[in-house]
């Protein structure tokens, strides 16, 4: 649904403070560092910032954020184990300001990692800039779909089908839900102005997008052990285009 100009600019407040928190989470994830560790950094952001975490409390979830290292595609639970150089680790997290939503992802290197881990990262961040660069009044939720898959497209890589972005406001999960596979050009949900859309790239380094669930019933793993990226921006569309309203 298109958001009132109050909503508006309710959401660009939650989504300029998300992406402060961003920049302070980023500069602590290092070797050494757990990833409990930057989920209570984060909790300590949001009191400093006077926001509310998104994720705390959502569904059961007890964290700030998600931690998704290596392996992990989605709502990795943040723990004990302490992140070493070579290690990737896609942050996840929202914030609450004023009632209204706002939503982020970044998948960040940990110290020294290959060129082709490089390669594939940096792609799923292109995949995702294809859906938002496209956003205008009048295209469909599957025009943002194939855009998103044309910036992936790799042999080796693969953009996963059962997480999607979706619209924000003041849910964190709104219509329309926005996938990066699946849909083709045309299909879907028409994008209007003022609408606000949390988009989402997530992919593995694989040709399978094959998951499970660990018994902690949130962590999202590859079956195949293949390393998996994700990138999410907070996006308003305007009357001529859009505006990402998370950019750190």
């Amino acid at each position: 649904m298109p958001k009132t100009d109050s909503e508006i600019s309710y959401i660009r407040e939650s989504s300029k403070i998300l992406s402060l928190i961003f920049t302070e989470l980023e500069r602590i994830a290092s070797a050494g560092i757990s990833t409990l560790e930057i989920d209570k950094y984060a909790n300590f952001l949001c009191r400093k910032y006077k926001v509310k975490p998104a994720f705390k409390g959502y569904k059961g979830y007890r964290h700030t954020i998600c931690a998704n290292v290596n392996d992990i595609i989605v709502h990795g639970v943040p723990n004990n184990r302490k992140l070493k150089n070579g290690d990737i680790i896609g942050l996840d997290m929202g914030v609450i300001y004023q009632g209204y939503y706002s939503d982020m992802s970044k998948t960040i290197y940990i110290g020294d990692v290959t060129e082709e881990v490089k390669r594939f990262v940096e792609k799923t961040y292109q995949s995702m800039m294809n859906g938002i660069t496209i956003l205008k009044p009048g295209i469909r939720v599957g025009d943002i779909s194939y855009a998103m898959r044309d910036g992936l497209y790799d042999d080796k890589f693969i953009l996963m089908e059962d997480f999607v972005g979706h619209g924000i406001g003041k849910s964190l999960h709104e219509r329309p839900n926005i996938p990066g596979h699946g849909l083709n050009k045309g299909m879907g949900d028409e994008i209007k102005e003022n609408m606000v859309l949390a988009i989402e790239s997530i992919s593995v380094m694989a040709d399978t997008n094959e998951y499970f669930i660990e018994s902690d019933q949130w962590t999202v793993r590859t079956k195949s052990g293949a390393l998996s990226a994700l990138f999410e921006h907070t996006v308003l569309v305007t009357k001529d285009g859009y505006e990402i309203l998370t950019l750190s």
